[in-house]
Formats: C-alpha cells, sequence, structure tokens
C-alpha cells in the first residue's frame, strides 16, 4: 500500500469516526493522536479542509450526513444566519440540506468560537443504514471522478 493510499483511507476512517462521534467542524483538519498504551501513540492527519471535504462533501450529497448544532450552545456564541431555517429535534437544531452543503463547501467558515465551527457533523438514518465499507465506496467513487 502506497503512503498516499494508507493516508486517503486513514482520512476516510477518522471521518467517518467523526460523523459517528458528532464532532464539530473546527476540529476536523486537526488529526487526532490515539494513545495506546506503554508510551506508544498512531498519528492521524493533520489534513487539509479540502481533503475532508472530498469526504464529507459526497456523503452530505448522498444524504448520509448531516450538520446539527445545539440549541442552547453552553458557550455565547455570535448567531449563524442558518440558525432561523434549522429545525429543532430535541436539544439539536439539525441545519437544512442547503445550509448543511454550504457550511461543508465552505471550510473558511469552520473556525473555533463562531456558531458555523462548533456546528457539529451527524449521521442520518439512511446514513445509518450502511456499514462503513459502503461509506469508504462512495468516498471512494466520488474522489475517482473528480
Amino acid at each position: 500500500m502506497t503512503d498516499e493510499l494508507s493516508r486517503w483511507q486513514d482520512l476516510v476512517s477518522e471521518m467517518h469516526a467523526a460523523v459517528w462521534e458528532e464532532a464539530p467542524l473546527h476540529e476536523l483538519t486537526l488529526g487526532v493522536i490515539d494513545h495506546l498504551g506503554d508510551g506508544r501513540t498512531a498519528a492521524h492527519g493533520p489534513w487539509s479542509a479540502q481533503e475532508c471535504q472530498s469526504v464529507l462533501i459526497p456523503w452530505c450529497e448522498a444524504g448520509w450526513i448531516e450538520v446539527i448544532a445545539d440549541v442552547e450552545p453552553p458557550w455565547s456564541l455570535a448567531s449563524a444566519e442558518w440558525r432561523p431555517r434549522a429545525t429543532r429535534q430535541g436539544e439539536f437544531l439539525t441545519l437544512s440540506t442547503d445550509d448543511a452543503a454550504a457550511l461543508l463547501n465552505d471550510a473558511a467558515r469552520w473556525v473555533l468560537g463562531t456558531a458555523d465551527g462548533h456546528a457539529m457533523l451527524s449521521p442520518t438514518h439512511e446514513g445509518q443504514a450502511h456499514e462503513y465499507p459502503e461509506w469508504l465506496e462512495l468516498a471512494a467513487k466520488a474522489n475517482d471522478s473528480a
């Protein structure tokens, strides 16, 4: 396996985990360090916003992910322009499909301390119906056609 293929598979794996963990957008490019015990670690990323988008946008277009936000964030954030159009579901707001796509397409908005940056990824019911190999295949198809 080439280093480039290994990096891409790691990106897809970590973006998939970010969806299931409902990670905020401002964290996506940072990468992750796994602590394996006995002082051993495994580094994942960091990735460029464009790399993250290459995986997330096809999943969004397929209806497998959505973008959510806290109804009442525990910190003070300026209101986002999408907030009035979002649908409340319990403790979360779900951005409209158009607003989610616009936010995912504009990584300059994924800034810590902003409502956009604190918006979180989440799997949809449709996305939950698919196993990880299908998520990987969808990302691969989208990147092969790019």
